[in-house]
């Protein structure tokens, strides 16, 4: 399934319902990906942004961790330019066309996938709706399933990111 909360082209998935459109005057992911939550009849569920795109390996990497106590990120993250992405130019001309996200010796993005099951996310009351700044949902949700003691896995399966003019870098800039 698929949440459209104000986006400003029309998006399709394929194999997915776009099962909410509607236009609201600030962006709340949290509440978009928590109707799709309540939605979902899986017994796992994954939050992809519709910002990434996934490497060729990701999901026969991701089968063998599905777990009840499992919360799976991929902290392998490229970021792409975005004129530069066209879904036809094969991931190795990708690669070379994009930088890594994380800095060596950084915790790295946490965010962009993130995969745990219904019934945890369940239980945890879904994503934080107060908190609507860039990245800030998916750290959240990271730090409480590290406090719930589920085992976080980094598949460390390749993931692009296309790069947007508004960088979660420029997020509260001006208090520092």
């Amino acid at each position: 399934m698929c949440i459209r909360d104000s986006s400003k082209e029309p998006i399709k998935v394929n194999g997915a319902d776009v099962i909410r459109r509607v236009t609201v005057k600030e962006w709340n992911k949290s509440h978009a990906l928590n109707i799709g939550i309540r939605k979902c009849k899986s017994k796992y569920i994954g939050c992809v942004d519709c910002d990434i795109v996934l490497g060729k390996e990701f999901i026969q990497n991701l089968k063998r961790y599905l777990s009840d106590n499992c919360f799976i990120i991929s902290r392998n993250v490229r970021r792409i330019k975005p004129f530069f992405f066209n879904w036809k130019i094969n991931e190795e001309k990708l690669i070379q066309a994009s930088e890594k996200w994380a800095k060596e010796g950084g915790t790295g993005a946490v965010g962009g996938v993130q995969i745990f099951s219904r019934d945890w996310i369940m239980k945890v009351h879904g994503y934080d709706e107060n908190l609507n700044y860039w990245g800030g949902i998916d750290t959240d949700l990271y730090e409480r399933a590290i406090r719930d003691k589920l085992i976080v896995t980094d598949l460390n399966s390749l993931i692009f990111h296309q790069e947007h003019k508004d960088r979660k870098e420029n997020n509260l800039k001006d208090l520092e």
